[in-house]
């Protein structure tokens, strides 16, 4: 969550300073970034192996490798709206840091109690093979609302 927050600040950022330089290039930016991004997803989402952890791991080990993992991997599919939350200022773009991180942190939280509750039981291989899909289609419709607000 802390490197999104980070790189989407820097993104907010650029979608202020090319609000104020080009209006109209700002417009389309944010827009398409986040149609490319969904078109990325959908692209990985056909053309990816999926792999699956076949060896037990360390506990220490397993925790420090994901939490490494997921610092270096912010979630890029937010990144499109701190690009297009830049123009409206950072206190703007404070309350999106904010909701994200607890939006982050409750739906973590929500799905370890789940898990903990016996939802492993429950077969989510589909749903885990098609988050690419499902992904990509939701960048992809919220680029072309943006832009039709805009």
């Amino acid at each position: 969550m802390l490197s999104t927050v980070l790189l989407g600040g820097l993104l907010a950022l650029l979608g202020h300073s090319l609000s104020e330089e080009a209006q109209w290039l700002a417009q389309w930016t944010a827009p398409l970034v986040l149609c490319a991004l969904g078109g990325v997803y959908i692209y990985r989402h056909y053309y990816h192996h999926h792999f699956h952890l076949t060896r037990a791991y360390s506990t220490v080990g397993m925790v420090a490798s994901l939490a490494l993992a997921m610092f270096l991997s912010p979630c890029l599919e937010i990144e499109g709206f701190f690009l297009a939350a830049g123009p409206f200022g950072w206190p703007f773009v404070g309350l999106l840091a904010l909701t994200h991180g607890l939006l982050t942190i409750a739906g973590m939280l929500l799905w370890v109690f789940l898990a903990m509750r016996g939802l492993k039981k429950l077969d989510w291989h589909a749903l885990e093979h098609n988050a690419g899909l499902i992904t990509g289609v939701t960048l992809i419709l919220a680029g072309i609302l943006l832009f039709l607000l805009d």
